[in-house]
């Protein structure tokens, strides 16, 4: 919403997790993780911990098993993925080769004329929710395993998506001349996945 250009993201989520559900305590704080701020970010005993920070010194399953020797105990949900690509060289404004860290408004933090793509946080967000709500109600959610795929894989995942869409639709050849109603989204969905 247009009100909310300039928000901090934690106040801005308190406004409208209070119009969701107002009789939910929210208590929003605009602070930075870090060693002198976890204490108190900390403190009061959390049922658990998300880990949503764009910087990796902050991580929190990071620091308690690096600063405090802590394995295991204290629920904290985050990624340890490692990126399989990296990032094509930084060009700034003048098309030249730069530093990407020039540009960091906080050091160590992701830069910010290089967005992440909208919809990413919003996915990982759902899914770490799911999980705490689950756990506080007590459901036992069976999860599918995650698998990493390679590029061989992703191929022989599309070549069988393409023969089952032809042994129901036909050829892309056939689809065009009957131009039969449901044939787009089955073809955009194999160039979807030859995409990923």
């Amino acid at each position: 919403m247009r009100d909310d250009v300039g928000t901090p993201k934690a106040v801005c989520l308190q406004k409208h997790f209070s119009a969701i559900f107002p009789e939910c305590r929210i208590e929003a704080r605009v602070q930075l993780y870090d060693a002198s701020s976890e204490e108190e970010i900390l403190s009061g005993q959390p049922d658990f911990v998300l880990d949503c920070i764009d910087n990796i010194d902050t991580k929190v399953r990071h620091r308690l098993r690096k600063e405090y020797g802590i394995e295991g105990g204290i629920p904290v949900v985050f990624s340890l993925e490692k990126p399989k690509v990296k990032l094509l060289p930084f060009k700034g404004l003048t098309g030249e080769e730069e530093n990407p860290s020039d540009y960091q408004i906080v050091p160590g933090f992701r830069v910010r004329v290089i967005p992440v793509l909208g919809t990413i946080p919003a996915i990982f967000g759902q899914v770490m929710a799911s999980y705490v709500l689950t756990q506080l109600a007590g459901l036992c959610v069976q999860t599918e395993p995650v698998v990493n795929l390679d590029l061989d894989h992703y191929r022989i995942l599309h070549q069988r998506l393409l023969e089952h869409e032809e042994l129901i639709y036909g050829s892309a050849v056939q689809v065009l001349c009957t131009g039969h109603r449901h044939s787009r989204m089955p073809h955009i969905l194999s160039a979807i996945l030859l995409l990923v």
